[in-house]
């Protein structure tokens, strides 16, 4: 009676269980003394895709904005693609949208800041036939503290020089 619950049960599982997902690491984003790439993503067959792009940054940065885009040709058909989830560096969700009439999805993020090193943008989605995607990613440098205090003291220097000088107002009733 045991064995047959287990095999019972390792049957309901398996019928639950997760297709396999192709995880294809693509080219990664170029961002060396630039603030700006593009990236693009092609899906060969119909199903669940996953792509993963990465990227490295020599110096802190604020992603300003990145944006993932679907533009379909038939619903349910050739070119059309379903975002279920797009992250950055596994945690950092983006606001997926669909517009009313489902022929658009769109992922769009903004004011991350990034550290130094690599980080990893992952698309997951389905895919009714074959198709593709397009993004990019905008970034800025962050300044340094050094370069903060610097502008901090050259405010502070040109205030003081303000309130110092002695104005030159005369008063006359004529």
């Amino acid at each position: 009676m045991k064995k047959q619950l287990i095999a019972a049960s390792a049957a309901l599982s398996a019928l639950f269980a997760a297709p396999a997902v192709n995880a294809a690491v693509v080219d990664p984003i170029d961002l060396t003394g630039k603030t700006t790439d593009s990236f693009s993503g092609v899906i060969a067959s119909a199903g669940a895709f996953t792509d993963v792009f990465s990227f490295t940054l020599d110096k802190a940065s604020a992603m300003t904005s990145s944006s993932i885009t679907s533009i379909l040709t038939a619903l349910g058909g050739a070119g059309d693609i379903d975002f279920t989830q797009v992250t950055f560096n596994n945690s950092i969700f983006f606001d997926v949208e669909t517009n009313f009439a489902g022929t658009t999805d769109v992922a769009h993020i903004s004011g991350v800041y990034l550290s130094a090193g690599s980080h990893q943008l992952t698309v997951s989605g389905f895919a009714y036939a074959p198709a593709s995607y397009g993004g990019n990613i905008n970034i800025l440098p962050v300044p340094e503290p050094a370069t903060w205090g610097l502008m901090l003291v050259g405010l502070s220097a040109l205030g003081w020089a303000m309130r110092r000088r002695k104005p030159q107002t005369q008063i006359s009733f004529g």
